[in-house]
């Protein structure tokens, strides 16, 4: 067995002990679904400012069209 097997650390928040290659494990995965929660972020960003740029556009033909109506009139 070696050294990383072997030792123990004692977690007081989850009251259980864990190898350093446990504790190593649960840091990676954490980091990976850290990475997957920055890049969807990024998404909803991008959906975001797509749908803000997209507002903007309706707004403005909302305009031309009611000054072609008074313009009519």
């Amino acid at each position: 067995m070696d050294l990383e097997q072997s030792t123990k650390i004692f977690l007081e928040n989850d009251f259980k002990y864990m190898t350093i290659g446990e504790i190593t494990k649960e840091l990676q995965d954490s980091r990976l679904s850290r990475k997957g929660l920055e890049s969807q972020v990024e998404e909803l960003q991008k959906k975001l400012t797509d749908a803000m740029n997209g507002m903007k556009e309706l707004k403005n033909e909302k305009r031309e069209l009611e000054k072609e109506l008074s313009d009519k009139s």
